[in-house]
């Protein structure tokens, strides 16, 4: 990790593959296995997910989650019930 030019202390680098002159900044999160190319910026509270490989030049916007599905897919259709009001 002597090759990272910047590191945020608040980061989270799980991975051993990172590239010359890789940015990461705060709140960020790295899992295992992702590959870091070359140059790449991770912006803050981003997250790259195991088994990703992220190619030389690349920024990672802050807020991206790269390689993890949805939790929820799809819409939630919801009908509202009624209960008939009952007369004393």
């Amino acid at each position: 990790m002597d090759a990272v030019s910047g590191l945020h202390p608040s980061a989270i680098v799980e991975t051993d593959s990172l590239g010359e002159g890789v940015t990461i900044g705060e709140f960020a999160i790295i899992r295992p296995g992702a590959l870091i190319g070359d140059g790449v910026s991770i912006l803050p509270h981003a997250l790259v997910d195991e088994e990703v490989e992220i190619g030389a030049g690349t920024e990672i916007q802050t807020g991206a989650v790269i390689g993890r599905r949805p939790r929820a897919t799809g819409s939630i259709a919801r009908t509202p019930t009624y209960e008939k009001a009952t007369t004393p």
